[in-house]
């Protein structure tokens, strides 16, 4: 049987580190963390805004449902409105999407 050898990991130099703007664990350059941070917190700022805008909404529509016996109906019709519209929205933008690759394909022939 043969010995295995053990890979021994090789050393990284200042210059290096310096050259590719590495962190100190010498996977990830700085710049790369910055920008993955940054992108974290617009998201979370994004989330944060949703999260606020829906339990406004639903304490709209709890009050709307305590308040009215009707409400039940109201708040299905307007969700049945908004499937809708989201449909509409959706085929358009598929349909503009054809357009302009056709257009690209066009350019390129």
């Amino acid at each position: 049987m043969t010995k295995s050898k053990k890979k021994t990991k090789r050393k990284i130099t200042a210059k290096e580190i310096i050259k590719y703007g590495a962190c100190q664990h010498h996977r990830v350059s700085y710049k790369a963390m910055e920008k993955l941070v940054d992108i974290a917190f617009k998201r979370s700022k994004k989330d944060a805004k949703i999260i606020a805008d829906l339990a406004y909404r639903i304490r709209q529509d709890n009050w709307f449902n305590e308040s009215s016996p009707g409400a039940g109906k109201v708040l299905i019709n307007d969700i049945r409105l908004k499937n809708e519209r989201i449909k509409k929205l959706t085929e358009e933008r598929n349909e503009l999407a054809k357009h302009v690759v056709a257009r690209e394909h066009r350019r390129d022939n």
